[in-house]
């Protein structure tokens, strides 16, 4: 307790500070992303889908509910884009300065990964049968809102260094599309087991079959900044500066429909029921930014 009312008492008054607004430009980098995924409403493979295997019925995998499948994995180099900010803020009589900021920032990933299985193999080795597994990043975008603390550093000179931290949040598109198409040759598809008494029937439905979407996938995530600089006086009122942020996320979570399941509309049934969607997870999302900033102090 007693630390706590040291820093109470240490902190200068606001009431003879000085409110500024803050705009500025410049690039951020994003490192390397991993996506998890697997799709959710079907359960028992291609052999439990109706629209390939008419006889689904007689196999006592297909009976139950839906249940988790197809877990796959996609990694993603890093990326660079640009970024842009506006704020407003208060700077108090000693080195405090609290602020309040938006700031938009653009990622071009524009990468294509190959899907991994669980194992960590590529799905064109896991399944012979599978002729291109492929996901591709066009780009991560963001609009975040932060509450910013500073601490001013004065030199005594027209330079102002700094530190700082934020908290707040960001939300969050991922422009993806992902594919998975058979080879065409029936005798490539592997996964049909031989017991079926339609096998052939079912490995020609299955044969030249595509699943796929493109999509916008979004969050929200509770945000974090470190935030470092210089400004520099440029006038009674008008200072120019060089600021220097590192962002992380928390986890990254969205839920979507296929496009299409196996060149087919995204279900297991020909009624409709037993629609397929897919959950993805990235963790470790992260930005490192800099701009350059204008600051204004009335």
């Amino acid at each position: 307790m007693k630390k706590i009312l040291f820093v109470l008492l240490v902190i200068p008054a606001p009431a003879l500070g000085q409110p500024y607004v803050a705009t500025g430009f410049g690039l951020n980098v994003a490192p390397e992303l991993t996506f998890e995924g697997y799709s959710t409403g079907g359960g028992g493979g291609s052999v439990c889908d109706e629209y390939i295997n008419p006889r689904y019925a007689e196999l006592p995998q297909c009976a139950g509910p839906p249940r988790e499948s197809a877990h796959w994995t996609s990694v993603f180099d890093r990326a660079a884009g640009v970024m842009g900010n506006a704020a407003v803020g208060y700077r108090a009589a000693g080195r405090l300065r609290v602020e309040a900021e938006y700031f938009y920032r653009d990622s071009a990933y524009d990468q294509t990964s190959p899907i991994l299985g669980a194992t960590g193999e590529r799905r064109e080795t896991l399944m012979g049968e599978v002729e291109r597994a492929r996901e591709h990043v066009y780009g991560v975008t963001s609009n975040n809102l932060f509450a910013n603390i500073y601490v001013d550093f004065d030199t005594g000179s027209r330079f102002t260094p700094y530190l700082g931290f934020g908290a707040g949040v960001g939300f969050t598109d991922i422009d993806n599309g992902r594919v998975l198409a058979r080879r065409l040759d029936p005798a490539t598809i592997t996964s049909v087991p031989d017991y079926l008494s339609n096998a052939e029937e079912v490995r020609r439905n299955l044969a030249g079959t595509t699943t796929s979407v493109i999509t916008t996938d979004t969050d929200t995530m509770w945000a974090y900044q470190a935030l470092f600089g210089t400004d520099i006086a440029v006038g009674d009122a008008v200072a120019l500066g060089v600021k220097g942020r590192w962002v992380w996320y928390g986890l990254f979570e969205a839920d979507g429909p296929l496009d299409q399941l196996r060149s087919h509309p995204p279900n297991y049934r020909l009624d409709g029921s037993r629609p397929i969607t897919y959950h993805r997870t990235i963790e470790g999302v992260q930005m490192v930014g800099v701009i350059v900033e204008l600051k204004y102090y009335f």
